[in-house]
């Protein structure tokens, strides 16, 4: 069977200078978030953890580094993520079962090469014996780049009728029929594909779209060259397909290929990750899936494609890997399974003073009360001219609690798991703010 692989190439092509232009005319660039915020958006840490997930490439037989099934199991581990995007067949699917039995999760994605009857049923097996296991069913993939054949039909007029021949065996099974189910997804921002695609709200429970990021852009998704490429633009543009739905970013990243037209270095990488993983949050966002779990090619510190991965091809972690295990442990992680939810008391209410332009912030509640405030700013993270990152410059943020808290951790995810200091009793911190999250755990 000819491997079909989820490739960023559409992407290249897209973001190659001059960055393409939008099929449907100027849209508005994305507001900056006012200097001062005061508090309020709450989130639960359970849900914002339960819809982390990552891209891999389980379903490309023997192909390393996705072959090492151990080392799969012990890089999700590590994560601290369970939930894992991929197309299935025949070929590897007893790998899949081998990973959920590990406790890995699966957002399956729909090749109709396999045949439908055959995903539903590899589907079903996967759910029955580990119940749990599917939480998501997803329709074909970026459609304009991958065209789609489907009981005589082809292009855009397939793609609908494979979405809609999905959602109705699904939701007809009695095994699958509470799985949410993804809409198919079209590259990039592009209405024209979007109508060809059609209103597909009735046959799929959540919209889908792929932010990606090029070097010198910013993770809400602010492209230097051209402003119509927000976070909050693709998020609408998800919704033109699947209008009144919820969005699940499939698909989100960049690539540590410095040398290359969009690559950055590992540490950008690892940045642009934890602010694109609350901005989603902060914007709405069910569930992001990073692009991708690990290299999946070694061709090269040039080859774009070959460095998306949280960890590198030989499967030592970079350092988006380190600041992920970081931010899920901080969060509460594992250690929310099976724990018995507590009154977390009201919710904090705060001031920020001395925010940069492109700061914003929200609220994590875990399920033992604990609110985690998380502070972050984007300014320009690099030198596309120089290839090199931009330092930021660090900005002092006066943080203004409404009640006094016994305790106050500050935690950097990029620095380490464990809190730089605690403070307390307090109602007041001072935090050094540069480019990436910074979280406050507050203890009554």
């Amino acid at each position: 069977m000819k491997r079909i692989r989820l490739h960023r190439l559409g992407l290249i092509a897209a973001l190659s200078l001059p960055l393409m232009q939008s099929q449907d005319g100027r849209v508005s660039a994305e507001q900056l978030p006012a200097p001062a915020t005061t508090g309020g958006q709450v989130i639960q840490a359970r849900s914002f953890l339960g819809g982390l997930g990552v891209n891999a490439h389980v379903s490309w037989p023997d192909h390393a580094p996705y072959s090492a099934t151990d080392r799969v199991v012990g890089a999700m581990a590590y994560l601290g993520v369970r939930n894992l995007r991929d197309y299935v067949n025949s070929s590897t699917f007893p790998v899949f079962e081998r990973l959920a039995a590990a406790g890995v999760s699966y957002n399956l994605l729909l090749n109709p090469k396999v045949g439908l009857n055959n995903y539903i049923g590899w589907a079903r097996r996967l759910e029955a014996t580990y119940p749990g296991s599917v939480v998501a069913l997803e329709g074909p993939n970026e459609v304009d780049k991958w065209p789609v054949e489907f009981v005589g039909l082809s292009g855009f007029e397939a793609a609908t009728a494979t979405q809609k021949a999905l959602y109705r065996a699904s939701k007809a099974d009695a095994v699958l029929r509470n799985v949410p189910v993804y809409n198919l997804t079209v590259s990039g921002i592009s209405r024209p594909n979007s109508k060809a695609v059609g209103d597909l709200s009735a046959y799929a429970d959540y919209a889908t779209v792929h932010p990606y990021y090029r070097a010198g852009q910013q993770s809400w998704g602010h492209s230097l060259w051209d402003t119509r490429y927000t976070l909050k633009n693709y998020l609408a543009s998800a919704r033109w397909s699947a209008p009144g739905r919820p969005v699940a970013v499939t698909e989100t990243g960049s690539s540590t290929s410095p040398g290359s037209a969009i690559g950055v270095n590992e540490d950008v990488q690892a940045k642009q990750i934890l602010n694109s993983l609350f901005s989603n949050a902060k914007h709405g966002v069910r569930a992001t899936y990073i692009y991708e779990l690990a290299n999946s090619h070694d061709a090269g510190p040039k080859d774009i494609e070959s460095h998306y991965g949280l960890f590198r091809y030989n499967w030592t972690p970079k350092p988006a890997a380190h600041a992920l295990h970081n931010l899920t442990r901080i969060l509460g992680g594992a250690n929310q399974d099976g724990q018995r939810r507590q009154n977390a008391g009201p919710s904090p209410r705060y001031t920020l003073s001395g925010m940069p332009a492109t700061g914003s912030s929200l609220v994590l509640v875990e399920d033992n009360g604990t609110y985690n405030l998380v502070i972050w700013a984007e300014p320009d993270p690099w030198d596309e001219d120089a290839n090199r990152p931009i330092a930021a410059e660090p900005v002092t943020v006066q943080v203004g609690l409404a009640a006094t808290y016994r305790s106050i951790g500050v935690y950097d995810p990029m620095a380490g798991k464990t809190p730089l200091r605690t403070l307390g009793p307090t109602n007041k911190v001072t935090i050094s703010l540069t480019d990436h999250p910074i979280i406050l755990k507050l203890a009554r």
